[in-house]
Order: C-alpha cells, then structure tokens, then sequence
C-alpha cells in the first residue's frame, strides 16, 4: 500500500484500530523459536498506524512465552509494538478470570501461561508439566480454576480434567487450545471443562 498523500484516508476512512494475527501477517515464525522473518510492509503498516495514532494489538496463538517476551522479540525484528499490544491466549485468559472474581488458579502447562495471570493479581496456587502432576496438585490446593494447556504432555487433558473434577469438583476447568479444532472441543466439554480458549 502507497502511504503517500491521502491514499491511506482513502482506503481505510472508517477503520478505527486493527488486529493483526502475528504468525502469517506479520512475521513467519521459526517453529523452534528461534527466531521471526519479517514479512514484507509489515514493518511498515504498523509505522503509519503509529504516526497515525491508531490503536492495534497482535493477536498470537502462543502460549508458552508472556508478552513481556515476545514483543522484545518483534521489536529486535524491527517491528514497533509495545509489550501491551501483545494479545495471547492467557493474557486473555487473565483478563476473563481476573473480571470473574478468579483469586487461585492452578496452571497446567508451560510456565508462560501463568505469567499474565500472576500480573493479573491472580495467585497461581501451583503449576504442574504433565497431567499427573496437575492430579495431585488440584487434590492438594483445590484452585478455583485449573488452567490446562492443550499442549500439556503426559496423560490425556481430558482424563486429567475428568481426575481433577472428581478430586475436586468445585474447580473450574479451562482449556487453551492453539487451534478451533471442533472434536477437541467437544471433548473438553465431556470432560466438564467450564471453557475452552
């Protein structure tokens, strides 16, 4: 796109802020983490809606690195994005849990899924690699929530969330998923989860 003179008015005129999905629109991330490619104009685009003072967030899939991470990432790529403008799953979450009145949740996953909830005010009561720890730690806390990262490896997330409301039936159980993926959904449904992101 031509941001000279009043192309940009032109064809935008009623667009009031932006989401970008940052994966595909903004960069091609290396699956190992290593590092981003940045896509052609996307440096760019984001320059004009800053000089423009037009909000934008980035909306990522990931939940395994906080905000606090990735957009230092994006910016040692030369993308102008601040920490804020980084929407993840479980800033997401955070934010849902925090307006429900959510004190104590138990997190099962990678460590970066309970960082925006401690930065939400929310006590992460423990946190658990697999679903055999994420057991025995809903048994001994209790959480108001239980934070399951799909990607969670050991037993399956269903059996663990199945154990979990049997040891602990007052747990609300939420799911973090990367992908819409309708069986995966329907399964945590069956398996008593109260959401699924």
């Amino acid at each position: 796109m031509d941001f000279s003179g009043d192309s940009w008015d032109e064809a935008l005129p009623e667009l009031k802020g932006f989401m970008f999905d940052v994966d595909g629109t903004l960069v091609l991330g290396d699956r190992s983490g290593g590092g981003y490619q940045v896509l052609p104009g996307a440096v760019e685009v984001l320059t004009e809606l800053n000089a423009r003072g037009i909000p934008f967030v980035l909306l990522t899939n990931g939940s395994a690195y906080p905000a606090a991470v990735q957009a230092p990432r994006l910016r040692d790529v030369g993308l102008p994005v601040e920490d804020w403008q980084m929407l993840t799953p479980s800033s997401v979450t955070a934010d849902v849990l925090s307006r429900a009145g959510v004190r104590r949740a138990l997190v099962l996953g990678s460590p970066g899924v309970g960082h925006p909830l401690q930065e939400a005010g929310i006590e992460i009561v423990d946190e658990a690699v697999d679903g055999n720890d994420a057991i025995v730690n809903a048994q001994r806390h209790r959480p108001d929530v239980a934070l399951i990262d799909a990607a969670m490896p050991g037993i399956s997330i269903f059996e663990a969330a199945r154990s979990i409301l049997r040891c602990s039936p007052e747990t609300r159980i939420l799911f973090l998923a990367v992908y819409d993926d309708e069986d995966c959904l329907r399964l945590a449904i069956e398996a008593g989860a109260s959401g699924y992101l």
